[in-house]
């Protein structure tokens, strides 16, 4: 009788666990088989430490736009991949890193950059500067220079609000009629110098010094 009391016990928690894991968005949005997919993958990334708002958010965006069963389910694990391969690259990660970075594999960006990024930022948060590359490489910046001035930039004592304004700068100039790669250059190579003559001291061995930055190559046409 304890035994039976005690089974059943563990059947309630194990339901109860189920069910507080369901997002009911989902019950709403999709057909009993894609939710037991797709809630699976999320269960799997959960377990694995991933986060899993990014992978609700897809199946719902999905199933919007009236993707079948099979997109849904396979762009969902797709996500997952990528959360997981940022993780990965970027270990230790937060949240929110692993996210921008899961956002930039999206756009091309190696693992080796985003494992790179975490390297010369040991400690240091990373969702600006992942976001930001992310951004340049939208906006039409090869992802190869994109990831060099990034991570130029990231060597040098340069703060997450001044990211940002290098990053608009580069909008701008680009809205203006800059090609993207000369933009990015130009604008880093500024960084850099307004850098050196306020002081900032680079962390990797206290020198300040402007971004290496590659030559801008015009686009090759298809």
């Amino acid at each position: 009788m304890k035994r039976t009391m005690i089974f059943a016990g563990l059947a309630t928690l194990c339901v109860a666990g189920t069910a507080a894991a369901q997002d009911p968005r989902l019950a709403r949005r999709l057909d009993p088989q894609t939710l037991g997919a797709v809630e699976a993958l999320i269960d799997s990334a959960r377990t694995a430490g991933i986060p899993t708002e990014p992978l609700a958010d897809r199946a719902l965006e999905w199933a919007l736009k009236k993707r079948t069963a099979e997109q849904i389910i396979g762009s969902v694990r797709k996500r997952a991949a990528q959360l997981g391969a940022a993780k990965a690259a970027l270990f230790p990660a937060s949240d929110g890193e692993i996210l921008a970075g899961a956002d930039a594999l999206g756009w091309g960006v190696p693992e080796s950059t985003l494992a790179e990024l975490r390297r010369v930022r040991s400690g240091s948060e990373l969702t600006i500067p992942i976001s930001v590359l992310a951004d340049l490489i939208g906006r039409g910046v090869a992802v190869d220079t994109a990831s060099a001035v990034v991570i130029a930039l990231a060597r040098t004592a340069m703060r997450d609000t001044d990211m940002i304004k290098f990053r608009q700068t580069v909008e701008r100039d680009i809205a203006l009629g800059s090609l993207p790669a000369a933009a990015t250059a130009t604008r880093a190579e500024a960084a850099g110098d307004n850098l050196t003559n306020a002081g900032a001291q680079a962390p990797s061995n206290g020198t300040p010094r402007a971004p290496n930055i590659p030559s801008p190559r015009p686009p090759i046409k298809p």
